[in-house]
């Protein structure tokens, strides 16, 4: 074997971040810096597992995981925890030797979890597949003109005409007062769609960790010097993702989502951007995936795999009556309860 496989601390060890800018498929979720923001917010155990050449001292392959511990949901190994899906960096006939050198590290876990882009032949590997999930992404490679005539003429391209009519003003933030601007509209969005709140923490993190290296942005878009949407953009090599977005209802028939799309979209191509990653989408969401498809992305299934094979993890037909009640609550308690539910509840949904 011309190899030997290495737990890394891809903040200390340079060859992690060069590998993942190197690989034609690296993504913003390899980085070492997503690593810290993970763990500096929820507290996991990262396990970062590199292919070491043993001749070359180089990497041939490498794959972060965390451990996530938690008495409500069980203990496994996950790459990666609250994160839409990584990258696959490593060769599908090495799947195996991760398999085994993870279940040898750990001894009582109740399942590994790789969340994938791209779909792997199962037939030897003895994987549950599922997959819940899709995300869409939009091809930059031609002309501004060429994209805006791509759009939906009705939902997209007239939107951001109103926008610019209405004096929309778009600009990227550049202080953490903005960031607090865009988490109230984010805790009010959820509350609308009876969800919790990431912790404002998980955000910080990103701001302190992630935009001094210009792997991250916040661009805004006000109507009379207030702050009506915002979007958390992540940054990496030639692609944007679309990561987090909020905005305020009452003013949604004046276009700031499509005008801040667009505005960030042609940011990113004017970096020479190839690709806009408009995040993940639920497969039972049709509206959402029918709005990123009226600018012309593409939808990619998610494949997510489980060693070994368990129930569907995600699907909320097995606890359907549990679901309703729980969002039926959330539309209803204070925005203060509805952050700390969030605090403490995503820890365990990693």
């Amino acid at each position: 074997m011309n190899y030997q496989l290495k737990i890394i601390n891809p903040e200390i060890d340079k060859r992690w971040d060069e590998f993942v800018f190197n690989h034609p498929n690296g993504s913003i979720y390899n980085h070492s810096l997503w690593e810290k923001v993970i763990c500096k917010t929820y507290g996991y155990e990262p396990f970062y597992i590199a292919f070491e050449n043993n001749k070359t001292d180089k990497f041939d392959g490498i794959i972060p995981l965390m451990f996530v511990n938690s008495k409500l949901t069980g203990k496994r190994v996950v790459s990666l925890p609250l994160t839409s899906y990584c990258t696959r960096l490593i060769p599908e006939c090495k799947l195996k030797d991760i398999v085994s050198f993870v279940m040898d590290h750990y001894n009582s876990l109740d399942y590994i979890e790789f969340k994938f882009i791209d779909k792997i032949r199962n037939d030897t590997h003895n994987f549950e597949e599922q997959s819940l999930y899709l995300t869409s992404i939009l091809d930059l490679n031609i002309g501004l003109d060429k994209l805006f005539k791509s759009f939906h003429k009705n939902h997209i391209q007239r939107k951001i005409k109103k926008a610019e009519k209405n004096n929309l003003k778009f600009r990227v933030a550049e202080n953490e007062e903005d960031l607090k601007k865009f988490y109230k509209l984010e805790t009010k969005v959820r509350k609308k769609h009876g969800l919790p709140p990431q912790p404002y923490s998980f955000f910080k993190n990103m701001w302190l960790y992630l935009k001094p290296e210009n792997l991250m942005c916040l661009p805004l878009i006000e109507y009379k010097g207030k702050v009506i949407a915002a979007v958390v953009m992540l940054k990496f090599k030639d692609t944007f993702y679309y990561e987090y977005s909020a905005s305020d209802s009452n003013y949604l028939n004046l276009g700031p989502n499509q005008k801040i799309i667009w505005e960030i979209i042609q940011i990113a191509h004017r970096q020479g951007v190839k690709y806009f990653d408009f995040g993940r989408s639920s497969q039972d969401h049709q509206s959402l995936i029918n709005f990123k498809e009226r600018w012309g992305s593409k939808t990619h299934k998610l494949h997510y795999y489980y060693y070994p094979n368990v129930k569907k993890m995600n699907s909320r037909d097995n606890n359907k009556l549990l679901y309703k009640l729980l969002n039926f609550t959330n539309r209803h308690i204070p925005l203060t309860l509805l952050q700390l539910e969030g605090k403490v509840l995503y820890q365990h949904l990693g």
